[in-house]
C-alpha cells in the first residue's frame, strides 16, 4: 500500500515518463521473491492530480483475493475533500449520469452532468466537521463512491451545491 502524491500517474502513459507501477516494479525486481510469471500491478488507480493510497498486489493470490473482495463489496475506498457550500443534511447521496465529450484533440476533456445518457455516477457524502480555511467557512467531508468515473466526486460535489474548496471546474 502506498501513498500516491498529486502529479504522478499510477499507470504509465503518453504525456508522462514517470509512474508509480515502474517504481514498484523496480523495486520488486531487487527482492528474492521476484517470478518469471507474475509482475506486481495495481489493484485499482486514482487520477494522476489525485493523492491517496494506491494498493499493489505482491502475489497472485494477492490479487485475486483484493479483486473478489472489491467484486463483494467487502472492501471500499473513501476519500476525504474539502468544500465550500452549505449542507442540508450529514449525509448526502448523489446519483447523476456523467459525460465526456470528445477532447477534440487538445488533450483536455471536460465532464458534464447530464439529464439522460452517460455513465451512472453513485456518491455518498458525510459531513464529518464544520471548519474556517483563512476567514472561509468550509466542510471536512468524507465521499465514498459506488461507481469509479473521471472526476466524480469534483463534479457530482460542485453539480449539488458542495464545489471541492478552490476548485475551478
Amino acid at each position: 500500500i502506498l501513498n500516491k502524491p498529486s502529479g504522478i500517474n499510477v499507470q504509465p502513459s503518453k504525456d508522462s515518463s514517470l509512474c508509480l507501477s515502474q517504481l514498484v516494479e523496480e523495486d520488486y525486481s531487487k527482492t528474492q521473491n521476484t517470478s518469471l510469471s507474475f509482475r506486481p500491478g495495481p489493484l485499482h488507480r486514482i487520477d494522476r492530480f489525485t493523492s491517496g493510497i494506491v494498493v499493489f498486489s505482491q502475489s497472485l493470490e494477492g490479487a485475486k483475493w483484493f479483486s473478489t473482495n472489491m467484486q463483494n463489496h467487502n472492501l471500499s475506498k473513501t476519500y476525504l475533500g474539502i468544500t465550500e457550500g452549505n449542507y442540508e443534511h450529514e449525509k448526502e447521496r448523489y446519483e447523476d449520469f456523467l459525460t465526456v465529450p470528445d477532447e477534440n484533440g487538445s488533450g483536455y476533456s471536460t465532464v458534464r452532468i447530464s439529464a439522460s445518457g452517460g455513465k451512472k455516477a453513485i456518491t455518498s457524502a458525510r459531513l464529518l466537521k464544520e471548519i474556517e480555511i483563512s476567514g472561509h467557512k468550509a466542510n471536512l467531508v468524507e465521499f465514498s463512491i459506488e461507481t469509479g468515473r473521471k472526476h466524480q466526486i469534483r463534479f457530482q460535489s460542485s453539480h449539488h451545491g458542495h464545489p471541492l474548496l478552490g476548485d475551478t471546474a
